[in-house]
């Protein structure tokens, strides 16, 4: 797996966008080892997908100085007895004429070799890894990102993403939205409102700020959450208490 050098969570977001679509095929159409000459570009807009999700997930407007940082990046390619970092981008276009006022476009011409490294060796489930995301959400959203309308909330995202069905025990399609341990925020959408999830009925008066209440209903073989983040509605679980075991519940929309 490549490894990302910056730190920088937007950077590795818009990143992971590149990776993704590379990872699905996006780009084979342009590949071809024996026609040097076709470039590999990406284009990015302030009004895309790229930009829309940045500003919601990240808080960071997609603009000039962005993607300039952007365009510097480098990775580490799988090699194990040197240590060494490659660029990722040859050239970056931006400005032109327009006919009428219309949002920014950048292109970002990536390089050959980096796009043939990222075919080998990149999943989707390391997109997680990149992003500090649960277990399999990486599958779940770039999909979403890349196939639906845009969400104008992180609310109306996560509902759009069925967090709230996943908490019911309705799965999409065997995904275990695990971490280790306790995340200071949430992975997703970075609230700091990630609430301990308290089942059935206590007997004391829960505080809502620290605890949410999950009921009940329980599933056999689909345990229920062990956190809940109140701001986008993600739930998840502690890898612990997964076991390694895909959950029995069939069912991924409510009947």
């Amino acid at each position: 797996m490549l490894y990302l050098v910056t730190e920088n969570k937007g950077i590795r977001f818009l990143l992971s966008c590149l990776l993704f679509k590379i990872w699905r095929g996006d780009f084979d159409k342009d590949f071809d080892e024996s026609f040097e000459s076709t470039p590999l570009d990406w284009e990015l807009t302030e009004d895309g997908p790229e930009a829309r999700y940045l500003k919601l997930l990240y808080k960071r407007t997609l603009d000039f100085h962005l993607v300039k940082s952007l365009f510097t990046q480098t990775v580490k390619p799988p090699v194990c007895d040197v240590i060494m970092e490659d660029t990722i981008f040859e050239r970056l276009v931006y400005g032109g004429f327009h006919l009428r006022p219309s949002p920014a476009l950048y292109e970002l011409i990536f390089r050959k070799d980096f796009y043939d490294c990222v075919r080998h060796t990149i999943t989707i489930e390391d997109l997680d890894e990149i992003l500090g995301w649960p277990k399999d959400l990486a599958s779940v959203f770039f999909p979403f990102m890349y196939g639906e309308p845009l969400k104008k909330s992180v609310k109306s995202l996560g509902k759009a993403l069925g967090f709230e069905d996943w908490e019911e025990g309705f799965r999409p399609e065997s995904k275990q939205i695990s971490l280790p341990k306790k995340p200071r925020e949430c992975p997703f959408c970075h609230s700091k409102q990630v609430l301990d999830v308290l089942v059935g009925f206590p007997a004391f008066r829960p505080d809502l700020k620290k605890y949410h209440l999950y009921g009940c209903c329980t599933f056999d073989g689909y345990p229920p959450p062990d956190w809940y983040c109140k701001y986008c509605g993600l739930s998840i679980w502690k890898t612990s208490n997964l076991n390694g075991k895909d959950f029995e519940v069939s069912a991924n929309k409510k009947p």
